[in-house]
């Protein structure tokens, strides 16, 4: 990576094309590109030089993704984007047809996650959301990866009635809406000491878990689990 960097009579003929963000082209540079990052900038996958997320020829902007960014893996091309290492997004869409490998790799999204295709897991990793997703018309490979919903703020997670192997639940405070049904081996809500916490589930809609746990404070009542309509029923069935 090439950051904030002044760069002059350089030659990178022999390699991979070197991607500078936000820096100076002094003049005399071979087989640089020089880039200017915009935050909240749409970036769009191609996949028209592999399956490499690092490489930036996969890119429509010609560089690869940074944690500002809102990226978007539209319908299938010719290639998969698997990532290369842990990545920080803004906002991530997979639209309907498209598909993201996470190769071993650690994933969080610091605002919007929206995934309508496919979603697959290899190993252990960890999708951190930070705010809203929606998992409606998604295909989730799970493997053994767990997906944690962190931060403190409300938000809403449909996971459109995916298969997720671990859910962690670790939000300190504000309102978590659960739409849609879902299944997985274990649901985990672990409560803050001195917080409270509130989960609304979709109303007719069913969690399915292994294990359904709630971890709070055994003196007082700070988890309140409720219908996200009033005097509507939702579904439980844990089956440890």
């Amino acid at each position: 990576n090439v950051d904030y960097a002044a760069v002059s009579n350089s030659d990178a003929s022999d390699g991979i094309v070197v991607v500078a963000k936000d820096s100076a082209d002094l003049g005399g540079n071979l087989n640089w590109r020089f880039t200017t990052i915009v935050p909240g900038e749409e970036i769009v996958w191609t996949g028209k030089s592999g399956s490499q997320w690092a490489n930036p020829e996969n890119w429509d902007l010609g560089r690869v993704p940074v944690a500002t960014d809102r990226v978007r893996i539209p319908a299938a091309g010719p290639n998969t984007p698997v990532l290369n290492g842990a990545a920080i997004l803004n906002r991530l869409e997979v639209a309907a047809g498209g598909a993201l490998a996470l190769g071993g790799n650690d994933l969080t999204v610091t605002n919007d996650l929206v995934v309508a295709g496919a979603l697959s897991a290899s190993a252990t990793e960890t999708v951190t959301l930070l705010g809203d997703a929606s998992f409606a018309g998604a295909v989730v490979s799970p493997a053994r990866s767990l997906l944690l919903v962190a931060g403190d703020r409300s938000r809403v997670i449909d996971f459109g009635g995916a298969d997720f192997h671990g859910i962690r639940v670790t939000q300190g405070a504000g309102t978590l809406i659960v739409g849609g049904g879902l299944a997985a081996d274990e649901w985990r809500m672990e409560i803050p000491p001195g917080a409270s916490f509130d989960c609304a589930f979709a109303a007719g809609r069913t969690v399915c878990a292994r294990r359904f746990l709630v971890l709070g404070d055994a003196a007082a009542t700070n988890a309140t689990l409720r219908s996200t309509v009033p005097d509507s029923a939702w579904g439980l069935q844990a089956t440890e």
